[in-house]
């Protein structure tokens, strides 16, 4: 009976398809008056990849916001393996940026499969308005900069063919390389794109730390276009590999920008000591970037290479780097890959690095399982554990549910703006209220408003009131209980199951039933969260 957010997606694409057909037939009966017929939809597909990124949403950014506008855009979300595929109706293409051939394929949101760490930037790819496979990765995200840089009011196939061109040429690869998905590629033995778009990406995220703009976002596309001003002009001629290219790149970027970055000088030291890193932990001995294991190795070591880079730059101008930083790990052996992974998809589910350590006994445990892969995500993680039921498992996987339930929380009833993700006090209104059930009755509510105060009623009697905070990233709800005042029920529900740790609207039918039907294993069969009540309760 699970419902995820992507049905809905495939219904709205499916809606837009369906009004498309009936377009198509009534111009082909009004001809003479209209003389024209709305286009056939295009099927469009890829993978998003920086490892491949789970739950995350792409869209066709017709408008050219940097976000997605469910109103107006094509859009899904991502699976478990990084791929895509949404309709671009008649309708899309009557916009005006799909005529010209400046709308990119865009990606934000969800999750990075290898390093299990939020995505909190964004990459981008052409779009040459055809049915077929666009991969959406750092390196298209690099051509679709360069064509940003020419300024160009008209963009062609040809023009799309150039830019790819441009970054191939300038990183001594294959412009297949700029095209394809690295990961796919550096498995079938061709490891120069994967080598490259991590080798810039990794750069990109430490630029975009301290690069204008006013979120995580718009500091990557700032980044990522000065990079590719820098990767238009600079002279590589006399460099040689991937990161000696790169490395006279950076040169140019940071001589050509001065506009862009904060403590530009250790920005540009940083991000180039990055590059080395990577470069040189693609070449490990005895390490194949065509194996999964070893490739999320690499993976797990570049991403906290990169962490202590960052933690050095917030120093502001007392930060050091000097070429001790350009092999600062070159030792990439992960005692045990298994608990690493757990440990760090705990870390992606909410829990702290102090709850982590306290783990141990549950943690190795769950590293024996078999079923521990590289690629395991939220979903392979939760159902291990209701599967195999470790001590503990019913706290974990509500932590999990939670987590799930904010990935999938981008889709909004606000305008259908993608980008009103988190949780804000306008939209907490007495009409959002959930209830208790107990052996398919109603025994009690909540009800929120928006002035940080909820009230909690049981059946028949008169309600107890909390008070509510948002958590400063938004992403989740705090209840304060007056003591002595909620029932025992209701506060062992709470505290077992974290009812109300994502906020889930009650008028949304599928997500309601999703959250009813994954609470029910943590709180046991005698209650769950439900909607369908009778008697003192709206239904």
């Amino acid at each position: 009976m699970k419902k995820s957010l992507l049905s809905g997606v495939k219904l709205l694409t499916a809606s837009f398809a369906v009004s498309g057909l009936l377009i198509g037939c009534s111009s082909s009966d009004d001809s003479s008056d209209s003389g024209t017929k709305e286009a056939p939809s295009l099927t469009v597909t890829g993978s998003a990849v920086d490892g491949y990124l789970v739950n995350s949403i792409v869209c066709l950014d017709l408008d050219k916001d940097g976000q997605c506008t469910l109103s107006s855009e094509p859009y899904t979300q991502t699976d478990a393996t990084g791929e895509y595929s949404i309709s671009v109706t008649g309708t899309h293409q009557e916009h005006t940026n799909y005529k010209n051939g400046t709308a990119p394929l865009i990606v934000f949101h969800g999750y990075d499969s290898d390093t299990k760490e939020d995505f909190e930037g964004k990459l981008k790819a052409p779009f040459s308005k055809k049915s077929g496979t666009f991969h959406i990765t750092p390196l298209s995200t690099m051509a679709v900069s360069v064509l940003e840089a020419n300024s160009d009011t008209d963009v062609t196939a040809e023009d799309i063919a150039q830019a790819q061109k441009d970054v191939a040429d300038a990183l001594g690869i294959d412009e297949v390389d700029v095209k394809g998905d690295p990961v796919a590629l550096a498995k079938e033995g061709n490891s120069n794109a994967i080598k490259a778009a991590l080798q810039i990406h990794k750069a990109v995220e430490l630029m975009a730390a301290n690069a204008t703009g006013s979120n995580a976002k718009e500091k990557t596309d700032n980044s990522y276009l000065a990079f590719a001003k820098g990767l238009k002009e600079a002279d590589v001629s006399g460099a040689t590999g991937i990161s000696g290219k790169l490395d006279v790149i950076l040169d140019k970027t940071f001589e050509l920008d001065t506009t862009t970055f904060t403590n530009k000088d250790k920005v540009k030291a940083a991000s180039k000591s990055m590059v080395k890193n990577v470069g040189s932990a693609m070449e490990t001995a005895g390490l194949d970037l065509a194996n999964t294991e070893d490739l999320v190795k690499i993976a797990l070591q570049i991403q906290d290479t990169k962490k202590e880079f960052e933690t050095e730059l917030e120093k502001g101008t007392g930060a050091t780097f000097d070429t001790s930083w350009d092999t600062k790990h070159t030792d990439h052996t992960i005692a045990n890959l298994n608990e690493e992974l757990v440990k760090r998809l705990l870390s992606l589910a909410g829990y702290t690095s102090a709850e982590i350590g306290g783990m141990g006994a549950v943690i190795t445990t769950i590293a024996t399982y078999s079923e521990i892969k590289p690629e395991i995500t939220l979903d392979d993680l939760k159902n291990l554990l209701n599967s195999k039921k470790p001590t503990g498992h019913i706290e974990i996987v509500a932590k999990i549910d939670g987590k799930k339930n904010n990935l999938d929380s981008v889709v909004t009833n606000t305008n259908g703006d993608l980008s009103k993700s988190k949780f804000t006090t306008s939209r907490l209104t007495a009409n959002d209220w959930y209830v208790i059930k107990s052996n398919g009755d109603c025994v009690g509510k909540f009800t929120f408003n928006n002035s940080g105060n909820f009230s909690q009623q049981k059946a028949g009697e008169s309600a107890n009131t909390g008070t509510y905070t948002i958590s400063s990233d938004g992403s989740q709800l705090i209840e304060t209980y007056p003591e002595g005042t909620i029932t025992a029920n209701f506060v062992s529900y709470t505290n077992v199951a974290s009812a109300m740790y994502r906020v889930q609207y009650v008028h949304d039918t599928s997500r309601i039933e999703d959250w009813y039907e994954s609470k029910t294993a943590a709180v046991g069969a005698s209650e769950a969260l439900g909607k369908n009540c009778s008697g003192n309760f709206p239904d």
